[in-house]
């Protein structure tokens, strides 16, 4: 047996304890004794509440690619889209197999739509079980026929004793989760604090070679579910089908004895530098803005997750700058440069100052209000490419001061809002007399996760960011002092003025062709 069955094998016995740990009413499945990878299935359904007998066929590459499925016996009618005929039955023809693949062609391209990795055997069940209720051609009544005088060879199942039996009652208790949300989506492995297993998150690339966009769904997995998806499917997936390029390990708890060398691995893979600290302070700000942007942008349950992936994303970069030599040093100098030289705040020298703000996250040296004036006065002239090509009239520096204000604030808000985050995240995860070693004995003593009340501070206070109405409130969000209308009025003013005559500030010269700053893209 090669490594790769013994691990599909590994999943489907993690999936066998699941069925019997949680049955479900008029639903059975089990492997054959002899074959783990075929596996006889049975489900009430249609008018005549009738026993459904099905194989699903699972292949060594299982969970990275899809089994496949069949209706028994061969020939009986489906109604509902394509069908053909199996091994013993007739296959069905839905999405999250790959029996119709070579057909429809577009599954593969279509994120959140077809297999994913993160289903289990109870998953394809629900699938088919709402397949058949679909099937209302007109054909059941023959179904019915051909279910009631179906016997199963292989297996011995009869109309009158269906084979699996249908269970009333857990058969088997689930290993107790440390963490409910610390299980690998690819193995449905279990964090194990005595385990050497290296947990981490996927990451998506796209964009340029030379500045790519990194992007995680912050979904746990352990590097050998990783691997084990490359090697099965070819590339790994999220549970979304999102394509993943890389793995990034985590600090859960303590570190694994790999995890130092698998760091390093990652990071310079990613990067595609040489040099262990350029190659963090490359990757690790890029992931910690894309995920706020996530967080801000994303529906609930991505929302969600993107909030732990911060945290744990944060703890990774506060390791980086504790033990990767010359990170703390260049992340400091980067903030100074951009404090007090103005010449290193332009999109040549700082090419998204989200990214560089998520440099104070891990400082020693600088707070929030240090930097302050500069992250403003540069965000502000950013900003005015992107709302200029919304509302020209904003560009006639004799617009009425009121009139400014109430136009620019909506203009502004999702560039606000990821600000203000960064900024009501380190006041609650990175609190003033905290040092970084103490901060990382609070998140280790979580298992890596925020405390409650973190969690539930940072949710209210970004719940209330939302629902700002004018620049005063935002202000005392930031924690600074609220500038009068006449002061604000005059920033923004000269931020327009200063942006019309700059180079790669303005949509008249194609180096101004960049991605939207604070929605997602560079800023």
């Amino acid at each position: 047996m090669n490594q790769q069955s013994s691990k599909a094998i590994k999943r489907l016995q993690a999936d066998l304890r699941e069925l019997q740990s949680n049955p479900m009413e008029g639903v059975s499945a089990a492997p054959l004794d002899n074959d783990l990878f075929e596996w006889h299935c049975n489900f009430v359904g249609g008018p005549d509440r009738d026993v459904y007998h099905v194989i699903l066929y699972f292949p060594t590459t299982y969970p990275a690619v899809s089994p496949s499925a069949e209706f028994m016996p061969n020939g009986i009618p489906l109604g509902v889209g394509a069908n053909t005929r199996g091994k013993k039955g007739t296959k069905v023809c839905l999405s999250i197999f790959s029996d119709f693949a070579q057909i429809h062609t577009e599954w593969a391209k279509e994120e959140g739509t077809g297999w994913s990795p993160s289903y289990t055997v109870q998953t394809v069940l629900l699938n088919l079980i709402a397949f058949l209720e679909q099937c209302n051609d007109g054909s059941w009544p023959v179904r019915s026929k051909l279910t009631k005088a179906f016997s199963c060879p292989d297996c011995g199942h009869t109309p009158n004793k269906p084979y699996p039996p249908f269970l009333d009652q857990p058969q088997a208790a689930l290993p107790k989760a440390i963490h409910p949300d610390l299980t690998c989506y690819a193995t449905k492995e279990l964090y194990d604090p005595s385990s050497d297993a290296i947990w981490g998150f996927g990451v998506a690339r796209n964009g340029t070679p030379q500045n790519p966009q990194l992007t995680s769904p912050c979904e746990f997995m352990t590097l050998d579910g990783f691997q084990q998806l490359e090697v099965g499917g070819g590339q790994a997936e999220s549970v979304m089908r999102e394509k993943l390029a890389h793995f990034v390990p985590l600090v859960i708890g303590r570190e694994s004895k790999l995890f130092a060398a698998q760091f390093e691995k990652s990071m310079l893979e990613i990067s595609g530098h040489k040099d262990l600290a350029s190659a963090c302070l490359f990757v690790l700000p890029k992931l910690l803005n894309s995920t706020v942007v996530t967080f801000m942008n994303g529906k609930r349950f991505a929302s969600e997750r993107a909030l732990h992936g911060f945290f744990f994303l944060h703890r990774l970069f506060l390791w980086s700058a504790i033990h990767v030599k010359g990170v703390s040093v260049a992340l400091e100098e980067k903030i100074r440069a951009f404090v007090k030289e103005p010449s290193q705040r332009d999109k040549k020298a700082t090419p998204n100052v989200g990214e560089w703000l998520a440099l104070l996250t891990a400082s020693r040296q600088w707070t929030w209000t240090e930097i302050a004036p500069a992250y403003l006065d540069e965000a502000n002239m950013r900003n005015v490419m992107w709302y200029l090509r919304d509302n020209a009239s904003l560009g006639d520096l004799g617009m009425k001061a009121e009139q400014r204000l109430q136009l620019t604030f909506p203009a502004t808000a999702v560039s606000r809002n990821l600000l203000a985050f960064q900024v009501l995240f380190m006041d609650i995860a990175k609190p003033q007399g905290m040092s970084l070693e103490q901060i990382c004995e609070r998140y280790d003593a979580n298992l890596g996760f925020p405390t409650e009340e973190m969690e539930k501070s940072l949710k209210e206070a970004v719940g209330r960011v939302q629902q700002l109405r004018d620049y005063a409130e935002w202000y005392q969000v930031l924690k600074l002092a609220v500038p009068s209308k006449e002061e604000l009025n005059g920033q923004l003013v000269s931020a327009v003025d200063r942006a019309q005559k700059t180079k790669g500030y303005n949509y008249t010269s194609n180096a101004s062709r960049g991605g939207r700053g604070g929605r997602g893209g560079r800023r």
